[in-house]
């Protein structure tokens, strides 16, 4: 006699309940995984063209310094910089872009002079000052003069009130000068300013000469009216140095250079910029000038 085995109408139901609820699971990790996927792939596309733009930041800083540094007069110099300022220079192909805008810290006589005590200056790119200048000091082939007020219309800046009669040519580079308080210089230490008169000068990594040398400042701390860490530019050592009141520094020929790279368009687009304070050298400069960053403040990057 053969036994009849007979299923549980309850049995049958209890496992149809679980394998509804192994797909629900299963569509459950799917609905999640989904937007993960996705968002890696995102992620990594976003960090790729970051890093692309970075590099077309790059390239447009080299590109820059190259256009500078080919140009052979002061005038095709000032003109090179100029040219390049605010200009987006696109990648064929639609790769990319970079823009590159500058902010110098020093001026360009733009017309001759003859006994002038009004002194006419053009910069290029953007200005880095806020004028009206309350009045101040630059050095012009060597020699010092005060000016009691200055003002800007688009590139043209105008000293007035100098402190005596300027005879110059046209495309004479200008400089700001500061002027200091008796003290003693160490290297590393703190060089204290006449209140006022560093104004002109960069927040960060200004060149000056004092004395006949060189020197190189990390941080201008205008509320102090302080030039913090100063070094030699050319990375040697130097003796303690007394400094008398009111001696004329002159600030080296500097440039804030700024270069921005884009990549996408739209939601997808990414950029990066790249700052640079950077000294620029001058003609009389005997040697290359390297300045050694040392990255112990990173608030003003």
């Amino acid at each position: 006699m053969k036994a009849k085995v007979q299923f549980s109408k309850k049995a049958d139901g209890s496992a149809l309940i679980g394998i509804i609820i192994t797909i629900l699971v299963f569509a459950a990790l799917g609905a999640a995984i989904v937007p993960m996927i996705s968002s890696s792939q995102l992620h990594r596309t976003a960090t790729g063209r970051s890093a692309q733009a970075y590099y077309l930041a790059e390239s447009g800083m080299r590109y820059a310094a190259s256009q500078y540094l080919n140009a052979t007069s002061e005038n095709a110099k000032y003109t090179a910089l100029n040219t390049i300022h605010g200009v987006p220079h696109q990648l064929q192909d639609n790769q990319g872009a970079f823009t590159v805008s500058v902010n110098p810290y020093y001026f360009i006589v733009d017309v001759d002079l003859l006994n002038s005590t009004t002194l006419i200056t053009r910069t290029y790119g953007d200005t880095a000052y806020s004028f009206p200048l309350a009045g101040g000091s630059l050095s012009i082939n060597d020699a010092v003069y005060s000016f009691s007020s200055a003002s800007i219309v688009g590139q043209v800046i105008t000293f007035n009130a100098l402190s005596s009669p300027l005879t110059v040519p046209a495309d004479t580079p200008v400089y700001p000068v500061a002027q200091t308080l008796a003290q003693t210089l160490s290297k590393g230490g703190d060089l204290s300013l006449s209140p006022g008169s560093g104004e002109l000068f960069p927040d960060r990594n200004g060149s000056f000469i004092l004395a006949g040398n060189t020197y190189t400042y990390q941080e201008n701390n205008r509320d102090a009216n302080t030039l913090m860490g100063i070094t030699r530019t050319d990375g040697s050592d130097f003796s303690d140095l007394l400094v008398t009141a009111n001696e004329d520094i002159r600030l080296k020929k500097f440039v804030k250079t700024t270069s921005t790279g884009y990549v996408g368009s739209g939601d997808m687009m990414a950029s990066r910029d790249i700052v640079y304070h950077v000294q620029i050298p001058e003609e009389k400069d005997p040697q290359r000038i390297v300045f050694h960053e040392r990255f112990n403040n990173l608030d003003m990057w």
